[in-house]
């Protein structure tokens, strides 16, 4: 794949909580479940650093990330990461788990990027990154600001170099 960066940042995130499927677009508002704790994360096992595979490998090793992320306790739902016609799918996971722990996670499963989904909205964060803000950040903007103190949309990273 060329640079996957601009699919990632347009990509859309389908997620089927108790309540039903919801779908979830860049940069856009949203109303999450009661009960949750902001920000999710979305992560996939699927075709690391952009490179197909197989549906059959794909799903096993979706199945290794699952076992991973029930081993460690987090609530999780499952979920669909897709370009806006969807033509293009990969089965993830909604996590809610601290980022640092979702980075070394999707790092180890060899993954560009996570999505991470707040109140304000679904955005991308690169995995080799170390200084983007996740939650609690003393630099992050007020609520409702789109962006993080690097100036890009809350939320979201830029590739890495």
């Amino acid at each position: 794949m060329a640079d996957p960066w601009p699919h990632y940042l347009a990509a859309h995130v389908d997620i089927d909580f108790e309540d039903g499927r919801r779908t979830f677009v860049p940069a856009a508002p949203v109303a999450l479940p009661e009960g949750l704790s902001p920000p999710l994360w979305i992560i996939t096992a699927c075709n690391p650093g952009g490179a197909a595979r197989s549906e059959a490998v794909n799903h096993r090793e979706n199945r290794r990330l699952l076992a991973a992320v029930q081993a460690a306790g987090w609530r999780h739902w499952p979920a669909v990461g897709r370009n806006a016609d969807a033509t293009w799918q990969e089965a993830s996971f909604a996590v809610e788990a601290p980022g640092e722990a979702i980075l070394a996670l999707a790092r180890r499963f060899g993954q560009d990027a996570v999505f991470r989904l707040d109140v304000g909205g679904l955005g991308v964060v690169g995995c080799a990154l170390a200084a983007v803000p996740l939650e609690g950040s003393p630099c992050e903007r007020p609520p409702g600001s789109l962006t993080n103190c690097s100036g890009r949309p809350r939320g979201w990273g830029s590739p890495p170099r």
